[in-house]
């Protein structure tokens, strides 16, 4: 018999969702900053909104993907 996974579909698509709100809000500060001249800090930002992207969406897929994703496999 197989182990039940650490997290379940809807705990992993939670965490999917603060993944994406937090890329959301990196992306907002990075325009703002971007706005204000602030290009170093914003492209710093722009790249916190990519990451957090891409750990949204390797939470969609799942906790085996996730941790497949966080363990760099």
């Amino acid at each position: 018999m197989t182990p039940p996974l650490p997290f379940t579909h809807r705990e992993m698509q939670a965490e999917a969702d603060a993944w994406q709100a937090s890329a959301a809000g990196q992306r907002r500060l990075a325009d703002e900053l971007a706005a204000k001249g602030h290009t170093i800090a914003a492209g710093i930002h722009r790249r916190g909104a990519q990451d957090a992207r891409q750990h949204a969406q390797a939470a969609r897929l799942g906790w085996p993907y996730y941790e497949a994703f966080l363990n760099g496999w």
